[in-house]
C-alpha cells in the first residue's frame, strides 16, 4: 500500500533505528496525516534513503509493516506525541526485528547493499597452495565508532530490541539474545560467552525475563545504573530531550523499580539523591539539580550512587514546589527502621494515601 496505516496491537512489524542528522526529511504532522494515509502516498513523496531502503528491505523479507519515528509520531507537541515517547519500550520490544542503520552520519546514508552495491576493498595473496585475504574491521569496532552509537535516542531503541539487524559500511550482522551472526566471518558469539573485545565495546540489551526474581539492590546497581551511564555518554541534539530519550527504559523498568520521577526511581528517592561523578558537569536548564537529568554530562562520565538502597532513611517525606503548588514526591515510612532513637524521635506514622505524583509527566 505504501502509506501510513493505523495498526492494531496484533500487527506484526519491523522497526527502524537510525540517525536523523541535519538532512531535511518528511515528518508526520496533523496537516499531512490524512494525505499520507492514502494508498501509494509514500511513493509520491521524497523519502530519505535510509527509510526508502528499509521499506525495500521489508519487502525482501516479506514483511508488510515498518515503524519509523518520523512517519509514525505526529511532530507537534501534544498528548499523542508524549504517549508515543512514553511507550517506546513496547514499540521496540514488540518489533519482530529492529533494522539499525549505522553506516553513515544521517538519514541519507541508506542501508549499504540493499539498493546500492557496497564497495569493499580486500587484498588477496597466494602463498603456495593457500589463498589468503584481508578481513574487514571488526563489526563491533565499526559499530562502536559509528555516529548511530553516539546518539542518545538510538540507545534505548537498541537496548529494548529483541532482534537487531545492523547495517555497517562494509557488512551486516544479526544480534539477538542467543548470539551474534557476522556476515563475513564464521566466528559467531553465543549466549554469555563473550570475547574481550565485546566487553570493551559494550552494547547493553535489556532482557526483561532476566530481571525476574532479582533484588532491588541488584536491579538498581547492575541494570539501572549501568544503562544510565551508557546513556549519559551519548549526545542529544536537543538538551531538553534528556528524559524523553530514556523514557522507554524507565517505563520498562517500572514493574521492577516502581514509578520514576525526573529519571530516578521514586521508591529509592533518598538513595537517588546521593548521585555523584568525578567530572563537574554543566547545568541543564529546565530540570532539577538534584537529578542527573539536571546536568550535561561528558562522554566519559560515570555516575555513582554510594548509599545502599536498604539504608534506613532519616527524612521521611520529600516535597516538590511547582508553580506555587506543593506536591509530595515520596513518603518513606519509619516502621521498618531499626534504630531506636529514630523510631522514638519520629514516631511511627501511618503510610498516607497515594499522592498526586502519578499525574505528573516526569
Amino acid at each position: 500500500m505504501s502509506c501510513i496505516i493505523e495498526a492494531t496491537t496484533e500487527e506484526r512489524f519491523l522497526a527502524l533505528s537510525y540517525v536523523w542528522g541535519v538532512t531535511g526529511q518528511i515528518r508526520l504532522t496533523a496537516r499531512n496525516l490524512d494525505s499520507l494515509m492514502q494508498p501509494g502516498a509514500l511513493n509520491r513523496v521524497e523519502l530519505p534513503r535510509t527509510i526508502s531502503d528499509a521499506i525495500v528491505l521489508c519487502r525482501l523479507l516479506n514483511e508488510s509493516h515498518l515503524w519509523v519515528d518520523s512517519l509514525c509520531i505526529i511532530e507537534e507537541e501534544g498528548d499523542e506525541k508524549e504517549s508515543q515517547i512514553m511507550h517506546m519500550d513496547s514499540i521496540y520490544r514488540r518489533a519482530d526485528l529492529t533494522i539499525i542503520a549505522a553506516a553513515g552520519p544521517d538519514c541519507s546514508s541508506g542501508l549499504p547493499g540493499v539498493t546500492r552495491s557496497r564497495s569493499i576493498t580486500q587484498f588477496r595473496v597466494r602463498v603456495k597452495d593457500l589463498d589468503l585475504i584481508t578481513v574487514q574491521t571488526s563489526v563491533y569496532e565499526d559499530l562502536y565508532r559509528s555516529t548511530w552509537n553516539s546518539r542518545g535516542w538510538t540507545f534505548q531503541e537498541s537496548v529494548l530490541s529483541c532482534r537487531r539487524l545492523i547495517f555497517l559500511p562494509d557488512q551486516v550482522f544479526f544480534s539477538c539474545g542467543v548470539g551474534d551472526w557476522i556476515e563475513d566471518t564464521c566466528l559467531e558469539v553465543f549466549g554469555a560467552v563473550k570475547p574481550f573485545f565485546w566487553r570493551r565495546h559494550d552494547f547493553p540489551r535489556l532482557d526483561l525475563d532476566d530481571l525476574e526474581g532479582r533484588t532491588k539492590e541488584d536491579l538498581f546497581r547492575n541494570v539501572y545504573v549501568h544503562l544510565l551511564n551508557s546513556y549519559l555518554r551519548r549526545d542529544l541534539s536537543k538538551i531538553e530531550d534528556i528524559l524523553n530519550a530514556f523514557a522507554g527504559i524507565t517505563t520498562a523498568l517500572r514493574p521492577y523499580l516502581g514509578l520514576f520521577f525526573y529519571g530516578v526511581p521514586r521508591e529509592l528517592f533518598s538513595v537517588s539523591l546521593t548521585w555523584s561523578e568525578d567530572d563537574i558537569p554543566a547545568r541543564r536548564p529546565g530540570f532539577p539539580s538534584w537529578s542527573w537529568a539536571g546536568w550535561v554530562h561528558s562522554s566519559t562520565t560515570k555516575v555513582t550512587f554510594p548509599v545502599p538502597v536498604n539504608v534506613d532513611p532519616v527524612l521521611t517525606a520529600w516535597f516538590l514546589s511547582r508553580s506555587g503548588k506543593v506536591i509530595r514526591v515520596r513518603y518513606e515510612a519509619l516502621t521498618a527502621m531499626s534504630h531506636p532513637f529514630l523510631r522514638a524521635h519520629f514516631g511511627l506514622p501511618r503510610r498516607p494515601a497515594e499522592d498526586e505524583l502519578e499525574s505528573l509527566s516526569p
